[in-house]
């Protein structure tokens, strides 16, 4: 989750077939931007952070980009956590090669039952850190934020 895009009929006029995303242009190029037309200009894409969106991503899935390209280590914060049960795995406990390529963290705005179950500093900046997260929604369903790309590599040998 990092552009807002919209779907736009075909060039047959067949509904939601061609995704459209303006990027960095969406503020010089973007016709629901420069419609000026509150209704649309929610769906400018922009990133979901920027204006006129203004809904930051952790604020949906508990994390949200921060750089790359990034090598190194997850490490568990909370392992108390259901998350790590049955694993043997406790705090600060390295997962070795799994944080990257691109990482994430939280930027205060994750809703309020989030729980960190990683925070891994990988750099030599304060900002330099990654973090996991997972909270129940609204709806009960469980939203897990990894923040990596490599995550999924400790799934299988």
């Amino acid at each position: 989750m990092y552009w807002q895009i919209r779907y736009e009929p075909d060039s047959d006029g067949n509904p939601d077939r061609t995704i459209v995303c303006y990027k960095g242009l969406a503020t010089t190029k973007d016709p629901d931007y420069l419609c000026g037309d509150p209704n649309l200009m929610k769906y400018t894409t922009v990133q979901w952070r920027q204006s006129p969106v203004n809904l930051p991503e952790d604020a949906v899935i508990g994390v949200m980009y921060y750089t790359n390209p990034v090598q190194s280590d997850i490490v568990v914060d909370d392992a108390s956590s259901w998350v790590y049960q049955n694993t043997n795995l406790t705090h600060g406990s390295r997962l070795p090669g799994l944080l990257g390529y691109e990482v994430d963290q939280m930027y205060g705005h994750a809703p309020a039952n989030t729980v960190r179950l990683a925070h891994s500093v990988f750099g030599t900046g304060p900002q330099d850190f990654s973090d996991a997260t997972v909270y129940t929604a609204p709806s009960r369903a469980t939203v897990f934020a990894t923040g990596s790309m490599q995550w999924s590599w400790g799934l299988d040998d």
